[in-house]
């Protein structure tokens, strides 16, 4: 399933200024959906527990998008699996693809690319290291690349609400309290058994 692009009360550091929330045409990412823009007025948002979003952006060209990955890579039973259920639930993919995304719509070295991370939280003792796994995978990748990473909001035990506008960089991220993380932990429990084999920096607050 190709990345979709568009040519046309916290938040994270390392960003320009920008339009705020209430101006923005949000589009919502579930897990294992990824998506890049040139719109100024593009934001895109996702609800995060232990999965992990990367916020990508290109400061000049202002290009940008996000990803929001479940696994850092399939297991071993699903890695012959190319159905687009697959592509982007896992890290190993979503990253690539986030990152041949903005350089599709930027004609940039990935080099100047900045990114921030979000999430990887621990809900529940279900989901053990998931998330730090996630981080792991996550930061180790962006070095590989050389992209520098400007500012995380990572691991905790809260899920986050993070809304992103690629053409500033500028992520707001939201702790969740309350009844939504018990039901997001479910929900990641659920599709976490679905991939698994068979038995045998600075933020403002918005």
């Amino acid at each position: 399933m190709p990345v979709q692009m568009q040519s046309t009360n916290t938040a994270l550091s390392g960003g320009n200024s920008a339009p705020g929330p209430a101006d923005l045409a949000i589009e919502a990412l579930i897990g294992g959906e990824c998506r890049a823009s040139l719109d100024p007025l593009r934001g895109y948002s996702t609800v995060l527990g232990s999965c992990v979003s990367l916020c990508l952006f290109d400061p000049v060209s202002k290009a940008g998008g996000m990803n929001h990955f479940l696994l850092p890579e399939p297991p071993v039973h699903a890695r012959e699996d190319r159905s687009p259920d697959w592509s982007f639930r896992y890290g190993v993919q979503a990253m690539e693809e986030l990152l041949n995304a903005v350089f599709k719509l930027s004609g940039r070295s990935r080099t100047d690319f900045r990114a921030k991370l979000v999430g990887g939280a621990r809900l529940s003792g279900a989901l053990a290291d998931v998330g730090d796994r996630n981080l792991r995978f996550a930061e180790s990748f962006l070095e590989k690349e050389g992209i520098r990473i400007l500012s995380r909001h990572t691991a905790g035990t809260m899920a986050r609400r993070l809304l992103f506008h690629p053409a500033s960089g500028r992520a707001f991220v939201k702790e969740i309290k309350g009844l939504p993380a018990p039901e997001l932990s479910l929900r990641e429990e659920r599709l976490l058994r679905v991939t698994s084999p068979p038995p045998v920096d600075d933020i403002e607050l918005f």
